[in-house]
């Protein structure tokens, strides 16, 4: 994909590079451009508002929400019915490049993992969750990290270290 596609999106949507807070080109050089207003367009269709950032698995692609609502843009399936619930608003969404995780009200956790590989889960760190954060041990591994019983862990158990 050249530069000459996406200047000739943003000129058709009348948009100047300044108000790009993210682009990305997909495999099938589709492309999705997120405005610092949140307007999120489709090639040069304009598809929502109101969005923070976006998440891409190999097959799946959602949006969230400043209100933390998360959509998935391209499939309807279990999973992406199971994380969207109706429209949910989470109280707290993070991700890296192989996970979306969220904080329900209630103090749960909903996840999209992309890869399993190496993991194993212990279902108590998934239920009377008070925090989730972002911890980064070096550039290649980011991880979730939880606060439950007053107390920081990773969401995942890992031997990546």
């Amino acid at each position: 994909m050249e530069n000459n596609e996406i200047d000739r999106i943003l000129k058709e949507i009348r948009v100047s590079k300044e108000y790009v807070k993210r682009i990305d080109i997909l495999d099938n050089e589709e492309i999705y451009i997120l405005l610092t207003n949140g307007k999120l367009y489709f090639n040069d269709k304009l598809i929502d508002a109101n969005i923070k950032t976006i998440w891409f698995t190999t097959n799946m692609e959602f949006s969230i929400s400043y209100e933390n609502i998360i959509k998935c843009m391209n499939v309807e399936n279990e999973i992406t019915k199971y994380i969207n619930d109706n429209d949910y608003q989470y109280k707290k969404i993070l991700f890296t490049d192989n996970e979306l995780v969220a904080l329900t009200k209630e103090n749960n956790i909903r996840t999209v993992i992309t890869n399993l590989s190496n993991i194993a889960i212990d279902v108590t760190r998934w239920i009377n969750v008070d925090d989730i954060i972002l911890n980064s041990y070096n550039q290649e591994y980011r991880t979730i990290l939880v606060l439950n019983n007053e107390q920081y862990m990773p969401l995942f158990i890992s031997d990546n270290k």
